[in-house]
């Protein structure tokens, strides 16, 4: 049902709630002239019964009597047809006399200086909507499942043995003694053990669905087995949005192209998840209506292997063609009248294929793409895991140990090189790294130009991710202090080493690439900390810097001291940094020992304390610079007691 407003030169002239056919156009005789712009029941040149509004009088001959049709469809559709002489523009699209085609409303009709609107209008659903689409008994089977074990709920009182026990290996053989059974003992065809039997073949069918054609072969198969006027494959997203992924008209059918099947029957079959069908157009209308807008709808859900709906199967046809040509008639006698429940039982069948293919393509799809991933960036143990477990790769928040290894002055060195023996130079340099990483069951995660981030923690099932992952640094170190000395003299007698930064701490962990492209990674504020201490490894100029949270996971395995509290950017807190070193060498221990007694003495205000320690550690460590910038904030201090900061604030990455 829609709203008819008809205006002419602009001014509204006639309103109607149009709900069966209808009729436009100008006066049957002259004595029907009370009657212009007023709807009144009639009598098509068919005998049909419709609703007919003259809008022109008797005399104006350019427009027929029967010029211009309406039926609704639904709530949001409308067919249209002109049949008479004259033609109207349509939303911008001239039509003539033509087929009828289907419109979404809102529409506007324009013909001379009238104005056809046909507007929606908001209807409450009705109480009784649920007796209008029908829900097929027997429920739908989910991809996957256990055919074998399909109840049948059958037992011949009649024999000492039940109808499971005539077969013990084939699916589908108790099904069909059960068959044989009820047609030998009432002459009946049980359509229950007829779709369970259908639903067993099904089964083998899905262990072998691989084609990628699917949904256009499963819509056309449907059109022609149920003899439907279309047919459609519908998927249904997470937010209960339905999206039309194929559709076939009937060739034989004359009955317009229409985008989308019927609401209520969409709703109701995300609603209940079984097949479900309805007739429309028989809803307080007399036979007359019956015949122009009687169509039969089915549909049958494509579910999930967990049982979800995930899209469906849809299709309509209509009992007659009020359309057709005398041949279209007699071919539609030939046609069956209506759907049967065995239809849709059939049609059930056919969207379980459906769900099969889905579900096998998704799981050859998230096959290709574990082991893509694993060749890239995992160990064999990782890998193992991930194959048990592919829920790993889909991301969660795991604990992780984050490291950071730059190259130092990269571009100072880069820009006196040529393309080639830079490329050359860099994938030596990062390859040399990146293998003491795996060495220590980590993982490569990324590469940012001369940058390698690699993590560690509970994907791969190592509780000391944190030992772990300051190993692998400390090799790192050393692989490039060698590598060093042999590109030494191609690098123009220029040496380089490279900057290690940690930090351990919650990340989430798995794919943040995008449906198109894949990328395993780890993502969070604990990286970005890694990555920034990195960076402040510059500033003190050390090698190797840890976050208190990584320190405390080592547990005293190195050695180590504490270079204070730092501010860093887009760090919304202070962080306690430690330098670690790869062995206890005396003179590191008394070198950690002095300097963390100098930080004890600046934090607590006693700067001349900590400037005089600061000092004696510089007359033995001349170039350390942690105790370089201690002294400098203790003289400050001394000088301008106010200045105190207890964290030394880092400006840049």
């Amino acid at each position: 049902m829609f709203q008819l407003n008809i205006f002419e030169h602009g001014v509204l002239k006639c309103t109607s709630q149009i709900g069966c056919l209808t009729w436009l156009g100008r006066e049957y005789n002259e004595a029907e002239s009370t009657k212009i712009l007023k709807p009144y029941q009639g009598t098509d040149p068919k005998g049909l019964q419709c609703l007919r509004i003259a809008y022109v009088p008797h005399s104006d001959h350019t427009i027929s009597r029967w010029s211009l049709s309406l039926i609704p469809i639904d709530s949001e559709r409308v067919r249209i047809e002109v049949a008479g002489k004259n033609s109207y523009m349509i939303d911008g699209y001239v039509m003539e006399s033509l087929k009828p085609i289907e419109f979404k409303l809102p529409v506007k009709i324009k013909d001379r200086n009238f104005l056809f609107v046909l507007d929606p209008i908001e209807m409450k659903p009705r109480v009784d909507d649920d007796d209008e689409v029908k829900v097929l008994d027997v429920k739908p089977i989910a991809p996957f499942s256990n055919y074998a074990s399909i109840s049948l709920d059958f037992e011949d009182t009649n024999s000492s043995q039940s109808m499971n026990d005539l077969s013990n290996s084939a699916q589908i053989a108790p099904l069909v003694n059960r068959l044989d059974y009820s047609l030998k003992s009432n002459g009946n065809l049980d359509v229950t053990v007829a779709l369970k039997m259908l639903e067993g073949m099904l089964g083998i069918i899905q262990s072998a669905v691989t084609d990628v054609e699917f949904f256009e072969r499963a819509v056309q198969v449907m059109v022609n087995l149920l003899d439907l006027d279309q047919g459609w494959a519908l998927t249904l997203n997470k937010a209960g949005e339905w999206k039309v992924v194929a559709t076939v008209h009937n060739s034989r059918s004359d009955q317009p192209f229409q985008k989308v099947p019927n609401d209520s029957l969409l709703r109701k079959l995300k609603e209940s998840g079984q097949s479900v069908w309805m007739r429309l157009g028989d809803q307080n209308l007399t036979r007359s209506e019956i015949l122009i807008g009687l169509s039969e709808s089915v549909g049958a859900p494509v579910l999930s292997p967990s049982g979800q709906v995930v899209g469906g199967l849809c299709g309509i046809k209509f009992v007659d063609d009020y359309y057709s040509n005398s041949a279209m008639i007699a071919l539609n006698k030939s046609r069956s009248e209506t759907l049967t429940e065995l239809r849709v039982i059939i049609m059930q069948i056919l969207a379980g294929c459906v769900a099969s293919g889905i579900a096998h393509l998704t799981m050859k799809g998230e096959r290709d793409q574990l082991e893509t991933l694993l060749e890239q960036y995992f160990t064999k143990k990782v890998s193992e895991r991930i194959k048990k477990d592919p829920n790993l790769l889909r991301g969660s928040e795991y604990e992780i140990t984050s490291l950071f290894c730059d190259i130092r002055n990269f571009s100072r060195i880069s820009s006196n090189l040529e393309p080639d023996l830079l490329l050359e130079w860099l994938q030596e340099s990062l390859s040399s790294i990146s293998e003491c990483v795996p060495e220590y069951d980590g993982i490569v995660v990324d590469y940012i130009g001369d940058e390698l981030m690699a993590i560690w923690g509970e994907i791969s099932a190592e509780s000391d991710h944190a030992v772990r992952a300051v190993k692998a640094g400390f090799a790192m170190i050393q692989e490039i202090e060698q590598l060093s000395e042999i590109w030494k003299e191609r690098l123009g007698g220029t040496g380089f080493s490279v900057g290690v930064g940690i930090n351990t701490g919650k990340a989430f962990v798995g794919n943040i690439g995008t449906p198109r492209k894949l990328k395993f990674g780890a993502i969070g504020n604990s990286v970005n900390l890694a990555s920034r201490v990195q960076g402040v490894t510059k500033y003190f100029q050390c090698p190797f810097l840890v976050t208190h949270h990584t320190w405390l996971q080592l547990h005293g395995q190195f050695l180590g001291r504490r270079i204070g509290s730092v501010s860093l950017v887009n760090i919304p807190e202070p962080v306690d940094l430690h330098q670690v070193f790869p062995s206890r060498d005396p003179d590191k221990v008394q070198l950690c020992s002095l300097y963390e007694k100098a930080l004890a003495f600046f934090e607590g205000r006693q700067f001349s304390e900590a400037a005089a320690i600061a000092g004696q550690i510089l007359n033995t460590h001349r170039d350390d610079r942690p105790s370089i910038i201690l002294l400098q904030r203790a003289i400050g201090c001394l000088i301008d007691p106010g200045s105190f900061s207890k964290s030394v604030i880092i400006q840049g990455k």
